[in-house]
């Protein structure tokens, strides 16, 4: 008689557990919010304005210091490491990315430069497969590659956005939009990545 070894199951890609946070002493934008996503699972959050979106983005990224926000109580765990209040280095060095609200690409550097700044995590010939990567992903950033960003059209310069946060390989990856670049005539490479090595990263918010 065998019996078949329990395996436990894989962490989540991002796990938030109980998670509240405030800016200044009196305003709490959340309150004990929960969320999981596995890996491989695409989970939307919709919602008005003000009832805290882009907060949990930047609860997960650790940027909430930057806007004078702060968590005060719950967890944030991407893979089983703990991410809560750590720095926004060390998240993306976890695997964790984010795509800014209004693009905010580097206007003055070229294509290429801005997604080179999005992969300071890895070097070498990976950083080199990662821009390639991102070339077939956004055949319109290829054409590109040597122009200023400042001079790409809007759709183009979210193109660039998403590239430079995937530029990491993170594990996670979250959005405070649903990126324009993949409502129009690059929805099909956004979704299906035709790279070989190309596997989409979860993405939240």
């Amino acid at each position: 008689m065998t019996t078949q070894q329990q395996h436990p199951p894989a962490a989540p890609a991002l796990d938030v557990v109980g998670v509240s946070v405030r800016y200044g002493r009196s305003i709490t934008a959340l309150r004990e919010v929960n969320l999981t996503v596995h890996d491989g699972e695409v989970v939307t959050l919709m919602g008005l304005n003000g009832a805290g979106k882009s907060t949990l983005a930047r609860a997960v990224t650790g940027l909430l210091p930057a806007q004078g926000g702060t968590i005060t109580a719950g967890h944030i765990r991407s893979f089983g490491g703990d991410l809560t209040r750590r720095s926004p280095r060390t998240i993306v060095r976890h695997g964790v990315a984010q795509t800014l609200e209004g693009r905010r690409i580097f206007g003055a550097m070229t294509v290429t430069e801005n997604l080179e700044m999005g992969g300071t995590t890895v070097r070498g010939a990976q950083l080199r497969a990662n821009r390639e990567q991102m070339f077939a992903l956004f055949p319109r950033l290829a054409e590109r590659r040597d122009q200023a960003a400042g001079l790409l059209s809007g759709g183009e310069q979210q193109m660039l956005a998403v590239a430079r946060a995937l530029m990491s390989s993170p594990g996670c990856s979250c959005w405070t939009s649903r990126p324009s670049a993949c409502r129009r005539s690059s929805s099909r490479s956004c979704a299906t990545p035709s790279a070989p090595s190309a596997k989409p990263a979860p993405a939240c918010c």
